[in-house]
């Protein structure tokens, strides 16, 4: 009688310990990927910025080279 709830309890304990040996290797590989895109996201947002600041060079210039041809027309 007790040899039957006692290989339940081994069983339970046997699907609770893969549980959380599976459950330990999402969370690593979770924790992995969070790294990964991090790192994917600084890497994106530099090269926004990075843009940002060519497009504002770029809006200057034109400005001057406008400026310029305008002064041109002038004289």
């Amino acid at each position: 009688m007790y040899d039957i709830e006692i290989h339940e309890a081994n069983k339970l304990i046997d699907d609770t310990k893969r549980d959380i040996a599976d459950i330990y290797q999402k969370k690593q590989q979770a924790e992995q990927d969070l790294l990964r895109e991090r790192a994917r996201y600084n890497n994106v947002r530099d090269s926004r910025d990075s843009d940002r600041r060519a497009i504002d060079n770029l809006h200057m210039q034109i400005a001057e080279n406008e400026a310029v041809c305008q002064n041109s027309n002038e004289k």
